[in-house]
């Protein structure tokens, strides 16, 4: 694993995918897989249907320097697939805790890749927690 730091937040290359700060390009596949009601249905935060300008707003709240979360696109141009597969992002809560949210495009469930991208980034712990946490919902097969 390599990692090397954007700003604030770390790049974090794995086998298969590079790990990256989102950048405003990427509204537009954000847009893409959070249209799809399977992936909205397994999040607690993309609305299904999409507000107009919905994904470009996401990804201001990303890049903003106050943010509490940091949100990572999975990349897979490593292994010829696309600029953004998903998205994996920590949120900053208190006594050194992250709340780990992650989803990834239909067309990549059960390759492994969500799970490659969890443990690198358990395995950098960016955020240098003495605990990550997520939660599930239980009808998700993932």
């Amino acid at each position: 694993m390599r990692l090397e730091t954007v700003s604030s937040q770390p790049v974090i290359q794995t086998e298969r995918l590079i790990l990256r700060p989102l950048r405003r390009s990427d509204a537009a596949l954000l847009e893409l897989f959070g249209a799809d009601a399977r992936v909205a249905r397994m999040t607690r935060n993309i609305p299904h249907p999409q507000p107009p300008g919905g994904a470009e707003a996401f990804v201001q709240r990303a890049l903003a320097d106050e943010r509490t979360e940091d949100v990572w696109a999975l990349d897979g141009k490593l292994v010829g697939l696309g600029a953004v597969l998903g998205l994996i992002s920590l949120e900053q809560m208190d006594r050194e805790q992250s709340e780990v949210s992650y989803w990834i495009g239909p067309v990549f469930w059960n390759t492994g890749l969500a799970t490659e991208a969890l443990q690198a980034l358990i395995d950098a712990n960016p955020h240098n927690d003495k605990t990550m946490f997520a939660s599930v919902f239980q009808d998700n097969p993932a």
